[in-house]
């Protein structure tokens, strides 16, 4: 349960950040979505947006791709409308990382899908291991398509530390 209770606060927080960070025509909290298509909607002139967001600690900062279990991925993909668009959002406390899911999928060039062991989740718990397939998006192409936007503002410029909260429920 209490790991569950720090993926909500991660969610939570999140959505903060984002609405801290974007000024939306219509805005909506996904709360009952604990699972993970995504959590949150936005408009902004009529453009409907689903976003799914992530709090990853500053390390992120120094990753050339982006890694998402490839469950989520088809998970996400194939739970939005086809006419929507899916923003998928890491933060860390001094970045935004925002991908444009749906178009970075329909180009085989951005991304590669490889088996790895996964022994941990962001909240640091290491109670099981398991081999699962992860999608590898890779930065630098997609950032060059404009499909990946890099804000230099992050969870600090809301006033949150998400290196501190992530270490305090590490474990937990």
């Amino acid at each position: 349960m209490q790991q569950q209770d720090n993926f909500n606060f991660f969610d939570q927080l999140g959505q903060k950040i984002l609405k801290n960070s974007i000024s939306f025509d219509s805005y909506h909290d996904n709360s009952v979505d604990q699972y993970g298509w995504y959590d949150c909607s936005g408009s902004t002139l009529n453009n409907l947006v689903l976003f799914e967001l992530k709090c990853n600690n500053s390390s992120q900062d120094t990753f050339n791709t982006t890694i998402i279990t490839k469950t989520d991925w088809d998970k996400l993909l194939t739970n939005t409308p086809d006419d929507v668009n899916l923003i998928y959002t890491i933060f860390t406390n001094n970045h935004t990382y925002h991908h444009n899911l749906k178009k970075i999928a329909e180009d085989e060039s951005l991304f590669d899908i490889k088996p790895a062991n996964n022994k941990s989740t962001s909240m640091g718990s290491d109670s099981y291991e398991r081999v699962e397939e992860w999608v590898y998006i890779y930065r630098k192409p997609a950032l060059a398509k404009g499909l990946l936007k890099i804000k230099n503002v992050g969870g600090k410029a809301s006033g949150f530390d998400i290196d501190k909260e992530l270490k305090e429920r590490k474990g937990k």
